[in-house]
Formats: C-alpha cells, sequence, structure tokens
C-alpha cells in the first residue's frame, strides 16, 4: 500500500512538472513596447543572418496590386517592393491594423513560396503593417513572435511564423508612408 501511494504521489508530481514545462515552451509573448525603441543591437532575436543579407544589394520587385500575377519573394533575398497608393490597392484581407494619419498611404503584394515545414522569418525596414495569408485559405497566419527596434536604421521589425512545406502565402504591406519598402524573407535556423 505504501508503495502505491508513493507511486501515486511520484506520478502526480510528474505529471504537473510536465505541464509546467511545457507551458514553459509556449509561444513566447511579445516584448513590451518599452524594450522595441533601440538601435539595431537590441534585437532579442539573433538576426545575424539577416544583418548581413540585409548588407547586399536588394532586388527590385513591382508589388502586385491584387492577388493575382502576384510576382515572388525569393527566400535569402533582400527586395525593395514599389507600392502603390492604398487606394489602387485590392488586399486580400483588412488590415488588422491602419496607422491614422493624413499622408498618403502606399500598399502592395508579393508571392513567398516556401519549400520546407519550419519557422521563417519576414525582416521589414521601415514602419508598415504586414500581413501573411495562405494563398489557398485567404487566412492570415498567426505570428510566433513579433519584435521591432524603432531606431534602427536597417530592420525596423521582425515576424516568425510557422510555415507548411510547398505553400503559397501573400505578403501583404499596407499604411507605407513610402511607396517603397524593403523586405527580406528568411528560414530561421
Amino acid at each position: 500500500m505504501k508503495n502505491y501511494k508513493l507511486f501515486k504521489f511520484l506520478a502526480v508530481t510528474f505529471f504537473g512538472l510536465c505541464l509546467l514545462t511545457a507551458n514553459s515552451f509556449a509561444a513566447e509573448e511579445h516584448r513590451p513596447f518599452s524594450e522595441m525603441q533601440g538601435d539595431c543591437d537590441n534585437f532579442k532575436s539573433s538576426l545575424k543572418n539577416e544583418f548581413l543579407i540585409w548588407d547586399l544589394k536588394e532586388q527590385n520587385i513591382v508589388s502586385a496590386k491584387d492577388d493575382k500575377n502576384t510576382p515572388s519573394l525569393s527566400a535569402g533575398e533582400k527586395a525593395r517592393l514599389a507600392l502603390d497608393s492604398e487606394s489602387e490597392v485590392k488586399l486580400v484581407l483588412n488590415p488588422e491594423k491602419k496607422f491614422p494619419s493624413k499622408e498618403k498611404k502606399y500598399a502592395g503584394m508579393v508571392k513567398i513560396l516556401t519549400t520546407q515545414k519550419g519557422t521563417y522569418r519576414i525582416s521589414i525596414g521601415s514602419k508598415v503593417w504586414a500581413d501573411l495569408i495562405n494563398q489557398e485559405s485567404k487566412k492570415a497566419q498567426d505570428a510566433l513572435r513579433f519584435e521591432m527596434q524603432t531606431s534602427c536604421n536597417k530592420i525596423f521589425k521582425t515576424i516568425e511564423f510557422s510555415l507548411e512545406k510547398n505553400q503559397e502565402y501573400i505578403l501583404q504591406v499596407s499604411s507605407s508612408k513610402s511607396p517603397f519598402v524593403d523586405v527580406l524573407f528568411t528560414p530561421v535556423n
């Protein structure tokens, strides 16, 4: 009887520890805004690879005004997207957030194709709203992690997503103050 009670106690304790450990590995919470106003050295995520690519010459892409005939953004290459006036772009989904401004806003879309299942990162060089949308289902993908550093003169924000193999996604950029935005799509190692 003593052994049974000891076994039961150990089993319940072990189960409780497993639950606590699982919760600690759940999706990270986004950093507070007060920690996202630094320069390029203040990113919590390791962006060493992204900063190396960022300094290379970018490809120029004219983004699409709708999700038909959308140009592709290659993984591992920085691109400068030419955007159109937001009023001329038919967005796949309404952005979750718009930045209030009396200034003209720009938007556009590019296609992203994944070759492997895994975590991918989209890094953006300026303040814009970005949605990643599954081409087939037309559903926005939930971000695993989001971080920005408002004083970084290269990468303004980075967003990580868990994506499926051989899927097409639409990167929808909106609320840009500039008709150009620098974007980088990379797998997270």
